[in-house]
């Protein structure tokens, strides 16, 4: 919130809209996100620089190289760049469908004689019926991506192999589906996995 402000203060968002024609305007409006979503990714990419790079490694607890490092910062943050900005590209179009909706044209269209807003909360609800699954996806997505970002976590402090086995005692005791299809994960999902997530665990071990 305070680099946004800090934006707002020097303009820079108005410069970043300016790049682009008035009558372009999508691409002004997207310009303007982009540019808020990447500078606010800067606090986390610092603390995470501090926690790991610098007092982890002070004390030997942390042995990723700076490439190592770069690598998992682009890759984590790209993702939760996308996500984030797919979220507010699906926010913007739910506000772009209620200013449609009040349009006289549209209601006329089904036979009212004005705009009739019984009539624009069923298009609304139509509209985001179609929206919300997207928007869940995308939750569920940003989800499994903040517990791999987790798990990976545990193992930089050593509980890796008392993770692996407490997954599988998970998995046992719930009665894991150990191989969901692909979509299921994708439209359902909140979590990774557990085959998944031991996998994943098991890879950052042999790595260390």
């Amino acid at each position: 919130a305070v680099l946004s402000l800090v934006l707002l203060a020097t303009d820079a968002y108005a410069r970043a809209a300016s790049l682009f024609p008035v009558e372009n305007w999508f691409m002004q409006l997207f310009s303007v996100i982009v540019l808020d979503l990447l500078v606010n990714l800067i606090p986390g990419i610092v603390r995470s620089y501090l926690f790991n790079m610098v007092i982890e490694q002070k004390y030997g607890f942390n042995r990723t190289t700076m490439k190592t490092f770069i690598f998992d910062q682009i890759r984590s943050n790209s993702l939760e760049l996308f996500l984030s900005l797919a979220l507010a590209m699906l926010l913007l179009m739910g506000v772009l469908v209620w200013i449609a909706v009040r349009e006289p044209l549209l209601h006329t269209a089904f036979g009212f004689t004005e705009v009739n807003y019984g009539f624009a909360y069923i298009l609304v609800g139509c509209v985001l019926g179609l929206i919300q699954p997207l928007t869940g996806m995308i939750m569920n997505a940003r989800s499994r991506a903040a517990e791999y970002k987790a798990d990976a976590q545990a193992v930089k402090e050593g509980y890796g192999p008392a993770m692996i086995t407490a997954l599988k005692k998970l998995a046992r005791e719930n009665f894991a589906h150990l191989a969901p299809s692909r979509l299921d994960v994708l439209m359902d999902y909140s979590h990774p996995p557990l085959t998944e997530r031991i996998a994943a665990v098991e890879k950052q071990l042999e790595k260390q």
